[in-house]
């Protein structure tokens, strides 16, 4: 199930966040035979290379670009004021990374989003890494 959220949530990050689909430093690809290695430089005409120590050149048929990873950063722009049927919530995060949301129209009041198991790990901030009940959480808050 959890896959079934990232591949809701990645177009939706990536439309609102573009330059994380950009070939640059730190971009994930996966090159010819399914590995996954990360850019290090970008060359003329797309070829790139990879590995920090066993270095690699790869033309721009040898891989496909997966993108940078999407951060606590992407998704707060993405939720940063989402209407919630009729009415308009901005969302935020506290320092142990739980989500906090609030109606402007309420002096900027910020409480809790649904329950405890909803909040964003600080210790691996990558969209992956997060638990099954956030990204389900993200996914129907970003497809209202």
């Amino acid at each position: 199930m959890k896959d079934t959220y990232l591949q809701t949530l990645r177009p939706l990050i990536h439309q609102a966040c573009p330059e994380l689909l950009e070939l640059s430093f730190g971009a994930h690809v996966e090159v010819l035979g399914g590995k996954l290695r990360r850019i290090t430089d970008v060359l003329a005409d797309g070829w790139i290379m990879v590995d920090r120590y066993k270095v690699q050149r790869f033309s721009p048929d040898e891989y496909t670009l997966l993108g940078h990873p999407i951060r606590l950063s992407h998704v707060l722009r993405v939720l940063k004021v989402r209407r919630n049927h009729t009415e308009t919530y901005a969302y935020g995060i506290d320092n142990s990374g739980h989500f906090l949301q609030c109606r402007p129209d309420s002096e900027w009041e910020w409480v809790f989003v649904d329950h405890a198991a909803i909040y964003w790990s600080l210790s691996s901030d990558r969209l992956e890494d997060q638990s099954e009940e956030t990204l389900k959480w993200l996914c129907e808050t970003l497809s209202n």
